[in-house]
């Protein structure tokens, strides 16, 4: 069904938005085997978030960029976090407050989904030419470095290894069981 008058201009006022975040002109070409139906979906996603959300009052765009950025990483939805971590840089928002977001986003949605997440702003990070102090120069760190050694104590929990609180005492991990046990194959401490 063809896009009236109306509908044209606020795909254009989308797409001006779109690009003045971005920095460059937004492309949504249709993918390989992708039918000409899905340009249909990228028009009304591109209206919907470019030109319903991001244009309204009472936020700045900066402001909007760093929630945007913790909504994506808190759903684990790694490709609109690239775009989103690209509009916050374009936004003024620094790599540290974007490092700082992700700490925060530990204590809240989990460091499992927050160190996934941050992954891809480190990958964005290196692809423009930037490294936070002291993380590693890899898009991938490696889980074991990261987190205190795990032993497993039964029923599915996991606890840290005694040398991390008093004798006999354990503290419940922020992360799930499915990434400790990762870390522990990596460590070598699986049973």
């Amino acid at each position: 069904m063809p896009a009236s008058a109306d509908e044209d201009r606020e795909y254009q006022r989308a797409l001006e938005t779109a690009g003045r975040l971005l920095g460059k002109p937004l492309a949504l070409p249709l993918g390989d085997g992708e039918p000409a139906v899905g340009e249909d979906f990228r028009r009304l996603a591109t209206v919907a978030t470019f030109g319903g959300s991001w244009p309204r009052a009472g936020l700045d765009d900066r402001s909007r960029a760093l929630i945007s950025v913790a909504i994506a990483a808190t759903l684990g939805t790694h490709e609109p976090l690239r775009g989103q971590l690209r509009i916050a840089l374009h936004s003024g928002v620094t790599k540290e407050e974007i490092v700082e977001l992700f700490t925060h986003l530990a204590a809240y949605a989990g460091a499992a989904r927050a160190f996934d997440s941050y992954q891809v702003a480190l990958a964005v990070f290196a692809a423009a030419g930037y490294h936070p102090a002291g993380a590693p120069r890899s898009p991938r760190v490696p889980l074991g470095r990261l987190w205190p050694a795990q032993r497993h104590t039964g029923g599915g929990l996991t606890r840290y290894a005694p040398r991390y609180g008093s004798a006999g005492r354990t503290e419940s991990p922020p992360w799930t069981p499915s990434v400790t046990r990762y870390a522990q194959r990596r460590s070598g401490s699986w049973r």
